[in-house]
């Protein structure tokens, strides 16, 4: 189809694909929406633990709360009262459910069970009452449904009721909470939009200038990379989805690949100056084949169970679609309109390959040496995937020295633990009879939880309700009768809270405990330890014989944000592998079929392999945790490196099939490939660079990661592949090698210069096997 194609069509083609990129991007960015405040996009969605959590939630509610506490808030504190009004008075849109703060609970207690002060600040130590100043308070906000879907909107309105209260400034005020960190995850995406991609673009158009020398070039590749970009953005919400967190580095990625096969085109267009139908004819099965397999290793996170990591792969897959129909029909005509200049001056400046024809030489001596180095690396680093271990908290989404993280360790120090998990204590097959007997039982267990090393605090209903009374004497015994008849009158009411939930056959106690968000516990063997604890303190109780009249069964579970994020770790180092083979399995049969040989297939996937293999034994023999970024670089950074593996390999094979022997077509090759694999890495190094800076750490080791397996898969390309196919292919440059040979390697080094000016010196990138060796009877095929 190529072959009917004319330059006007191309114009065509061009001017129409720029036009709907316009118009599509217009569409998309005018319904903008972002997800980054969403912390469970974090979390596996069809996970036990995870469906256990939702359980929780239909039953109790959100655990969603926030804190504000400021650093001479105080139970006597004026403006307390005053912030706690404005909060609620100011509430057009009903997103705050309820707002409590020490001075309340005080009065509530008093006004209802008659508690003293002293006792309510006992009661509520570390949950509404200070550490060391009991006096202390803060005010802990809960937000209704609509809130929860609008935690930005809801941090807002706090923020104006802090600014609109007298004597009261932000700066002063200490925040913590789920919504609280889901909004500064979302500030930190629009933050490393606006401050990261910007200056990644203009850093790699820099070092593309630096690599071209030629301003016309550089607008090109430019343009293309921006308006992909741009692409890669507004399909998001033309798809009904929102921006999460780990999207904020598609664009540079998507901007990166777009450059890279960019590049690669650009060389191959020496060839055909003047003529993009050649061009298109030259490059299209290369550019189309790295597409497609770096399309597979994205699409390959779309089967993971985390949301962000699918979200992720299906957009940046995406995004490479549009990369490829811009390079393909966008770059070739606007090279053909505006880069023939450039593109001369480029061929005459490839005419030097002396350092490239270095390189080749020392491969083809050292071929042995460095496949076996090259292979022994990987089995080295290969013992240390089995060391590899997972991370996933929510504390590490940021630097220890962010404002954030500074709040929330401030907020500890004053008030106390704020992690929080729950325990449900769950009796089935019961009724109303026996409530208060139960409810003594929850209490005692809430006891026995407390004196554990590593809660800081519980939060019960028991911590709402009067003690009952002791004591032997008659008096005594009567007043614990009343006291345990109100109690089970009262089951009902004591239902509508938050903390019990009643159902026709079962009833189902919270209690919930606070840990250090500061302190990186291991979860897992709190969990243990908890379920532990309150099994020993059910059987003790059981057998004092008191609780007799339980009879039913008592279940425990364990839940929460907290343990959600620790359940993570353990799914997240097998969604990792699972990716990834899956990204193996699909990529290695395209290569098979690519390159027509099921020999150099398999042979092409080892460089390909070789800088995940690296990089993360590596990772496993320095006990670096694997996050939830670094994760899903294994499969970006196949699908990335076997763009340079496919381009080298597919013009080999087409060296090779022309009549070039085998040093010969590695040599020319290296000559053809080498500069533009060296070019697309540094330029990928230097834009994604840019985001080792963002004080989101996904974001910032997701970067660091792909820059490094980059570089590991240019040396792979450049020293590893050429070293194995000099042993695949048999024993290069020996005895005998024909005159014929040598002047077709001569026309391959040195060809580029008269690219431009002669048809004659065309054919060094394709030679027909039936062409003689006559040089006057060649015609280009290209």
């Amino acid at each position: 189809m190529i072959r009917f194609l004319r330059s006007s069509a191309i114009d065509i083609i061009g001017t129409a694909l720029v036009v709907s990129a316009f118009v599509f991007c217009v569409a998309g960015f005018s319904r903008f929406q972002s997800n980054g405040e969403d912390v469970l996009q974090w979390l596996p969605d069809n996970s036990p633990s995870r469906q256990a959590y939702e359980a929780f939630k239909q039953k109790f509610g959100s655990d969603d709360f926030m804190v504000v506490t400021w650093p001479d808030c105080t139970i006597d504190d004026p403006r307390l009262q005053q912030f706690c009004r404005q909060v609620t008075d100011n509430d057009p849109d009903k997103l705050i459910l309820s707002v409590t703060n020490g001075s309340t609970v005080v009065e509530r207690l008093n006004s209802a069970i008659k508690l003293p002060k002293k006792h309510t600040l006992n009661r509520f130590k570390a949950i509404f009452f200070g550490l060391d100043d009991p006096n202390q308070t803060l005010a802990l906000i809960e937000l209704t449904p609509a809130g929860t879907a609008q935690r930005q909107q809801a941090l807002q309105q706090v923020e104006t009721a802090i600014t609109q209260t007298p004597e009261l400034e932000l700066d002063q005020a200490i925040f913590g909470g789920a919504p609280y960190l889901g909004v500064n995850i979302d500030r930190q995406l629009n933050s490393s939009i606006v401050y990261y991609f910007v200056p990644s673009i203009l850093l790699a158009s820099i070092v593309s200038f630096y690599c071209l020398r030629n301003v016309l070039l550089c607008v090109i590749i430019f343009f293309a990379g921006v308006t992909a970009a741009a692409c890669s953005i507004a399909v998001v919400p033309l798809l009904g989805a929102k921006f999460g967190s780990l999207m904020s580095i598609i664009p540079a990625l998507v901007y990166i690949l777009t450059i890279s096969g960019s590049i690669h085109l650009i060389h191959y267009s020496l060839a055909a100056i003047g003529n993009p139908i050649k061009l298109i004819a030259i490059s299209w099965k290369p550019c189309t084949i790295s597409a497609i397999t770096t399309a597979i290793g994205m699409l390959s996170l779309s089967r993971s169970t985390f949301p962000a990591i699918r979200d992720f792969g299906f957009f940046c897959a995406t995004g490479v679609c549009f990369a490829l129909l811009i390079q393909l029909f966008v770059v070739p005509w606007l090279l053909h309109r505006f880069g023939a200049s450039g593109q001369n001056k480029l061929a005459q400046k490839a005419s030097s390959t002396s350092s490239w024809n270095g390189l080749a030489n020392f491969t083809q001596r050292h071929r042995l040496g460095l496949a076996l180095a090259s292979i022994g690396v990987m089995v080295l680093a290969g013992f240390g995937l089995s060391r590899l271990t997972a991370q996933v908290q929510v504390r590490k989404l940021f630097d220890e020295d962010s404002a954030i993280i500074s709040s929330l360790t401030s907020l500890e120090k004053r008030m106390g633990p704020i992690d929080q998990s729950e325990l449900l204590i769950k009796f089935k097959e019961v009724g109303a009879a026996h409530f208060h007997t139960r409810a003594k039982l929850v209490y005692k267990i809430q006891r026995s939880l407390s004196a554990l090393e590593d809660v800081g605090s519980t939060h019960s209903l028991h911590n709402y309700l009067p003690r009952e009374p002791s004591g032997t004497r008659i008096r005594s015994k009567f007043k614990r009768q009343a006291y345990q008849d109100k109690l089970d009158g009262e089951r009902e009411q004591l239902a509508q809270t938050r903390f019990l939930h009643v159902s026709p056959d079962a009833e189902s106690w919270r209690i919930s405990l606070r840990f250090s968000f500061a302190e990186n516990g291991n979860v897992e063997h709190r969990k243990l330890q908890i379920f532990d604890q309150a099994s020993a303190a059910i059987d003790k109780l059981m057998d004092t014989g008191e609780f007799d009249a339980i009879v039913s069964p008592i279940v425990l579970d364990y839940t929460g944000k907290n343990y959600l994020f620790n359940s993570a770790q353990m799914t997240l180092l097998e969604d990792f592998y699972n990716n990834f083979v899956l990204a193996f399995v699909v990529i290695t049969p395209v290569l098979i079929v690519v390159l027509r040989s099921p020999r150099l297939g398999l042979l092409a996937i080892l460089p390909n392999l070789f800088p995940i293999v690296a990089f993360f034994g590596v990772l496993g023999w320095l006990d670096w945790p694997v996050d939830l970024a670094i994760s899903m670089t294994a499969c970006v950074a196949l699908g990335i490196a076997v763009d340079d593996t496919t381009h080298f390999l597919i013009r080999f094979g087409e060296f090779r099939s022309e009549g070039f022997d085998v040093d010969s077509a590695i040599r020319s090759t290296i000559s053809q490939c080498g500069a533009a694999m060296l070019k697309t890495t540094l330029i990928g190094c230097a834009g994604l660079s840019v985001y080792g800076f963002c004080d989101m750490v996904v974001v910032r080791n997701f970067a660091i990661a792909i820059s490094s397996m980059l570089v590991l898969a240019l040396l792979a390309d450049i020293f590893m592949l050429p070293a194995l196919l000099y042993l695949w292919a048999g024993r290069a440059g020996q005895a005998g090698q024909s005159k014929q040979s040598a002047q077709l390697a001569d026309l391959a080094t040195a060809g580029k210069t008269s690219l431009a000016s002669s048809s004659t010196t065309a054919q060094y990138l394709r030679r027909p096997k039936s062409v003689a060796s006559n040089d006057t009877n060649r015609q280009s095929t290209v």
